[in-house]
This record gives structure tokens, sequence and C-alpha cells, in this order.
């Protein structure tokens, strides 16, 4: 089996680990990635990045959710 990684590295963006102190209240979706072959990607995490909320959450397995009026990066 491959491995597959991929790092995001952004300046001044910051870390707050906030811990959910608001309620999320968008729609969970169930995600499948594929590779070109159309091969399945197993992923550990999903980390979704929300550039309107200045944020990033990460998920774990393929059960995320995403702010229907976000701008964002997978």
């Amino acid at each position: 089996m491959n491995n597959i990684y991929r790092t995001l590295s952004i300046e001044n963006f910051g870390t707050w680990n906030c811990d959910q102190s608001v309620f999320i209240e968008w729609p969970y979706i169930t995600a499948q990635f594929k590779t070109e072959n159309n091969s399945e990607l197993l992923l550990d995490n999903i980390t979704v990045i929300d550039s309107r909320m200045n944020g990033a959450i990460t998920y774990y397995h393929n059960r995320i959710q995403l702010d229907p009026d976000g701008q964002l990066m997978i």
C-alpha cells in the first residue's frame, strides 16, 4: 500500500483550540475520495479550512461537516 501525505503551511495563521465553543449546525456528509485511477483513498483524517471563519476543523474518518455558505478547502 502506498502512503499519501499532504501538508499545509500558512504564515500568520495561528492556532486556537476552542474545542467547539459554539455548536456548529452544518450538515454532515459522508465523503468519498478517489485517485485519478478511481481507486478509493482511505484517509485517517480530513481537514476542512473555511477562509470565511478563518479556521480549520479536522475530522476523523469520512464523516465531515461543511458550511453550505463557506469558502472551503479540503
